[in-house]
């Protein structure tokens, strides 16, 4: 409620405040500050609140909510920018759309019950019940709710005698370093791949190039990327996490080299090139949507050990923000210097991204968030991880279907 609220709080003062640079840019920080919050928060609540079994599902319809922001806030920007350049509205109308949004969130919130884990995390044992209660529709003190608290606490238990504390220095030292390498690569990564070139700067792109039409264009890609999305729960719970990455960033590769090797070998100014590129980077968009972004956020989320997930999931987010401006700063400058070639770039790290993904990234689908912590405490190398493995280990130990029952 904090972030949402944050939120609100910077885009109103954006918009009062457009007079002087300085008040606008703090007002910019505290909605950036109140962003941040809302993508460690969302994930990593949703990530400890969801089965084991529904989890890729569940946290693959957040995916879906993050692509359908980004198509709107891309046909609002295509609407705002018919209005004249002298209006103001220009600017104003997409920064003055997330205070509804944001007070929205803050009234939904209300009614959403804390992590059952970040509540016996710190011993509030009968309110996580609660929480575990509503979570499942089940009465509070059912032998399934009983059964599932004990797990956890069983797990948080263990972490508290075998690691050292919940300070967040913990999160770089064994044996959660690898955990944060990890959780820190998905993020870090998503921003350094392409997207900071395909959301923010498509348009800009396409009408250096000549493309007719380049918001409008920049918005049907964007509806590329919530088309992918729609597919994401069902990749994320069939295809695995791990192989989902690993496709989708194969495939992103080969989209922006095919991209760059026609516009290098017929020229901008070919209509064959224009419509090579616009194809291509919606398949890259869709790819993107229907693997790589579910992946990596659910991901990232899901390797922290229990009484570290706050504080891992905010370093990597704090990672992926600065390789995000970071990649916002180079981008239009790169697609000032060396036009389509900009797509060479983006393969090579795409090729390199893949490269350590494959010795580094484990496939964590369809186990619970305590055997997760026994993979990474088992030394397990992430290439020997399958989902098929991890499918006849739930099998062995009778957790493959959802962790509390449904009532009968």
């Amino acid at each position: 409620m904090i972030g949402a609220a944050l939120v609100a709080v910077g885009a109103a003062g954006m918009l009062g405040t457009s007079q002087s640079y300085l008040n606008y840019m703090v007002c910019k920080c505290i909605n950036a500050a109140g962003t941040g919050q809302l993508f460690v928060v969302g994930i990593t609540y949703g990530t400890e609140s969801a089965p084991p079994d529904q989890r890729g599902l569940l946290m693959g319809i957040y995916n879906v909510a993050l692509t359908v922001g980004n198509a709107i806030a891309a046909g609002v920007c295509a609407g705002s920018a018919k209005l004249s350049p002298t209006n103001d509205w220009q600017w104003r109308v997409p920064i003055a759309c997330q205070i509804p949004l944001s007070v929205l969130l803050v009234a939904t919130f209300m009614f959403f019950p804390d992590s059952p884990r970040w509540l016996i995390v710190r011993r509030k044992d009968d309110d996580a019940r609660v929480a575990l209660a509503k979570f499942f529709d089940l009465d509070q003190h059912s032998e399934a709710v009983t059964a599932q608290m004990d797990i956890i606490a069983a797990a948080i238990e263990a972490e508290t005698h075998t690691k050292s504390s919940s300070a967040w220095i913990s999160i770089y030292r064994p044996p959660n370093l690898r955990r944060t390498l990890v959780s820190a690569f998905m993020l870090v990564t998503l921003q350094i791949t392409g997207i900071q070139f395909v959301a923010p700067y498509t348009a800009l792109f396409l009408s250096s190039l000549g493309v007719a039409s380049p918001f409008t264009t920049h918005a049907i890609v964007s509806v590329c990327i919530f088309a992918g999305s729609l597919v994401s729960p069902w990749v994320l719970d069939n295809v695995g996490r791990r192989l989902s990455l690993l496709y989708g960033y194969a495939i992103a590769a080969c989209s922006m080299l095919i991209f760059s090797a026609v516009g290098s070998t017929l020229g901008t100014g070919s209509t064959i090139t224009q419509r090579v590129l616009v194809a291509f980077l919606c398949i890259w968009a869709f790819v993107f949507g229907g693997a790589i972004s579910a992946s990596s956020w659910l991901t990232s989320a899901e390797v922290h050990a229990v009484h570290l997930r706050t504080q891992g999931q905010a370093n990597t987010q704090a990672f992926a923000s600065v390789f995000s401006f970071a990649a916002q700063f180079w981008t239009p400058y790169m697609i000032a210097a060396i036009g389509t070639s900009v797509g060479y770039f983006y393969a090579g790290v795409t090729i390199v991204t893949l490269t350590i993904a494959i010795f580094l990234v484990p496939e964590t689908a369809r186990l619970t968030l305590e055997q997760i912590d026994t993979l990474f405490n088992s030394g397990t190398p992430a290439w020997r991880t399958t989902m098929a493995r991890n499918k006849q280990m739930n099998l062995v130990h009778g957790t493959e279907q959802t962790v509390v029952p449904a009532r009968g």
